[in-house]
Order: structure tokens, then sequence, then C-alpha cells
């Protein structure tokens, strides 16, 4: 399934992940992997039954609340998708991309202040991948502090391994200049 997901092959990959839940229907990995390909796949209510299962069997793991709060936020369950980013921040309050993605579903909810104080601390916080980089440089975009968000879309840029992702980056990259 992993690697039918690397190739966007989300469908084959569902149907692999799904075999292996019949052996195994507890295995976190597996709920969380067939969670993130009916995300990819636009199907956020599937999405969220597996990745909350996750999060219930694994709930001291943080990444598994972090995709849980993307799924409530792709199924426009707002309220439920604060919650889950919550529950990440208090397992790791460091990372930076659960501040961050706490601070998007405040920003949809027009909760204005709570976002900004949570892309403060997005900002002050642990950066590791491109994802973060690239999350880092949309905060100084939207606060009009262009030349950071550039650097910081560079940063991203030399991070990204597939040719879609830094697409994505020279778009944004074009669209700051």
């Amino acid at each position: 399934g992993t690697i039918q997901t690397h190739m966007n092959r989300y469908d084959e990959a569902i149907n692999y992940y799904l075999k292996a839940l019949q052996i195994n229907p507890n295995d976190t990995a597996t709920l969380a992997n067939i969670g993130q390909a009916y995300l990819k796949s636009d199907q956020a209510q599937k999405a969220v039954v597996s990745l909350y299962r996750a999060a219930e069997l694994d709930n001291g793991n943080a990444d598994r609340f972090n995709m849980l709060g993307q799924a409530y936020l792709s199924a426009k369950m707002l309220p439920d998708a604060v919650e889950a980013f919550k529950r990440a921040i208090e397992l790791r309050s460091d990372r930076a991309v659960y501040h961050f993605n706490l601070g998007e579903a405040y920003r949809i909810a027009e909760m204005t202040e709570q976002a900004r104080n949570e892309f403060d601390l997005a900002l002050n916080g642990k950066v590791d991948t491109a994802d973060e980089n690239f999350n880092r440089g949309r905060i100084y975009f939207r606060r009009g502090m262009y030349q950071e968000a550039i650097n910081t879309y560079h940063r991203s840029l030399w991070q990204y391994d597939t040719k879609y992702d830094k697409a994505q980056v020279h778009l944004t990259l074009g669209q700051t200049y």
C-alpha cells in the first residue's frame, strides 16, 4: 500500500491496506496509512473513521492526532479538528506543524486571535520537514514578511523530493515575488 500511495495510486493503496486490516484490524500504522490514502483521494469521512481508530488505539502518538485533525478539517468538522490538534500539541508542544494546523483551523473558524497565537508558536517551534518550512513561509507571507517567506520557501524547496511538491513551492515563490 505504501508504494501505491507514493505513486499516487490511492485506490490501489486502499485495497492493499484493507487486506492488511483483515489480518490485523488494530494495526495503527495501517489504520493511519489508509486514513492518509482516503484523505488524498478526497474521502474525508472514511479518513476520519480510520484515523480516529488509529488515534484511539495509539493515544500517546501526537502524529495520529495531527492526522486526525487534518481529516476532521477536510470533513469540515472544525470543533473536532481543533480538539485533535490540541491533543497533538499536548503530546508534543515543540512541533511547529501542529501549531500551524491548529492555527489554520482557527483561521477557517474565523477565530483570528487564537489563529495568530498558534501561528506565533509555529514560527518558534521545531521545524524538521519541507512541509513545516513551507507552512512557516505561508505565515511570513500572510504577515507581509516577504523576504522571510522567500527564504523559508527556498529551504522547503531543497527538502522536497517530488516534482509536484517542488512545483507547489515554485508557484508560491512566484506569487511572493
